[in-house]
């Protein structure tokens, strides 16, 4: 959630109206195909997943957010408020370059990977503070990034993207991979990737 996705997804048509896209029926036809886009690439990204595993598709996903992120931040700041064609398309190609990261990694990531990490007698409580904590940061962040995005305008994303350059660094530094990796191996002290 913090990777930007609420801001992204939840108030598109906030999103591009600041970036210069103000026609109504251009914003109705990317939300419907943000959305297709993002399916279909979740369930590429969910084989990729199997595949790869999930600290690649997470620093591929983090990666891709960061830079579309940067992208539209840096379009939103230049952007003179005037009717060209050529800004409203570079927004709406940085919003699916978002979309299409954000579907690819942390869709698969956020349900596959407190399931695989947890051994099965705390499965149920894992997976139940897991959902608490999604939807508490998703609450907090509906009433706070709409009113982010009014206040900051264009550094909004540049704060989000440097956010995910951060957690960029974390992944890579600090997560192991657990595709192909028993519990014991994942929990003994030392393991790495």
């Amino acid at each position: 959630m913090l990777t930007g996705n609420i801001i992204v997804m939840y108030y598109l048509g906030d999103v591009l109206k600041n970036a210069g896209v103000t026609n109504q029926e251009l914003q109705l036809v990317m939300n419907v195909g943000i959305n297709a886009t993002s399916l279909g690439i979740s369930i590429v990204g969910t084989f990729y997943v199997d595949k790869q595993g999930l600290k690649s598709a997470t620093l591929v996903s983090t990666g891709g957010c960061a830079i579309s992120l940067f992208a539209l931040g840096i379009l939103s700041k230049f952007n003179d408020n005037t009717d060209t064609t050529a800004d409203e398309y570079a927004a709406v190609a940085c919003t699916f370059l978002f979309a299409a990261c954000y579907a690819f990694g942390w869709v698969p990531i956020l349900f596959l990977l407190p399931a695989e990490m947890l051994y099965f007698r705390i499965r149920a409580l894992g997976m139940s503070m897991f959902s608490l904590v999604i939807c508490v940061t998703g609450i907090w962040g509906n009433f706070v990034m709409p009113l982010a995005l009014q206040h900051l305008g264009w550094r909004l994303w540049i704060l989000n993207g440097g956010w995910n350059l951060l957690f960029f660094g974390f992944v890579w530094w600090y997560w192991i991979e657990i595709r192909g990796k028993t519990l014991e191996e994942i929990g003994s002290p030392g393991h790495k990737s």
